[in-house]
């Protein structure tokens, strides 16, 4: 629990070895001390709903910086202890770390945005007719795929004998719009899509 000005009165053993901090070092910060800087003000917010009677209770999700100096993804629920006359004592603090359900929301949705926009190019693509068309929908697809890479399709011709550049995105853009398969690794070592 941490006091009004918000020291730490009690911690234990897992909530220092999720922060790194010896029980001692705890004792001597305050939670502002190792709250995220963008979520403090929120975080006050709250306490001063606490503090003032308009709240019981509150939960957040948050940030803390640990000893090593690292971002953890806390869920924090927090309530306030009075005394018989309604005098704030102290409060109590329940702390989740919540970094790999965070982890993997963000997975989820870089998953899903890539499902959609695959699901997207796919219904454009169905409605082409020629391969001109289909270079502009990919190359878009593309940047919205690897939004920190370029990179380039190539289509192989009927033949075999030559590739030609389809559709390019990002920043860098290759130099050659025809090459033979024989120029290419992947192809040669038979790693295409």
């Amino acid at each position: 629990g941490a006091q009004g000005e918000g020291r730490w009165l009690v911690v234990n053993r897992a909530l220092c070895q999720m922060l790194g901090y010896s029980e001692q070092e705890m004792l001597k910060k305050s939670f502002q001390d190792i709250t995220h800087p963008h979520d403090l003000e929120r975080d006050m917010s709250c306490v001063r709903e606490l503090l003032a009677g308009r709240a019981s209770s509150y939960e957040i999700e948050k940030r803390y910086i640990t000893a090593s100096g690292e971002e953890l993804q806390v869920q924090l629920n927090a309530s306030l202890l009075r005394d018989v006359n309604g005098k704030p004592l102290h409060f109590i603090s329940q702390i989740q770390d919540i970094t790999r359900r965070k982890q993997a929301e963000a997975e989820l949705q870089r998953q899903h945005h890539e499902i959609t926009v695959l699901s997207e190019l796919n219904g454009v693509l169905q409605s082409c007719i020629s391969l001109e068309e289909i270079g502009l929908p990919i190359s878009q697809a593309c940047r919205k795929l690897f939004p920190e890479s370029s990179g380039a399709a190539y289509l192989i011709n009927a033949s075999r004998n030559y590739l030609e550049s389809l559709a390019e995105w990002g920043d860098k853009h290759c130099s050659e719009a025809l090459f033979a398969p024989d120029d290419c690794w992947a192809l040669r070592r038979g790693q295409t899509l």
